[in-house]
């Protein structure tokens, strides 16, 4: 989320005449998952933190999975 996010403003700097002029190219991302289980399993707790769920389905799921998503 960080670097597309940093990514866009860089651009739309660069579209708007913001000095220093940057020569932005794109982005490359490494080890963008480490680790299927860990990363896999932070995706609930996530989307609930940035409030894509709801307090009443996180509960629900943390139940029926077991942190296990």
């Amino acid at each position: 989320v960080y670097v597309p996010t940093l990514s866009h403003e860089v651009v739309k700097g660069i579209r708007d005449g913001v000095k220093p002029a940057i020569n932005f190219k794109g982005y490359m991302v490494g080890n963008g998952v480490c680790d299927t289980v860990f990363d896999g399993n932070a995706l609930v707790p996530f989307a609930h933190g940035m409030g894509l769920i709801s307090d009443d389905i996180y509960q629900e799921a943390s139940t029926a999975c077991h942190g296990n998503y």
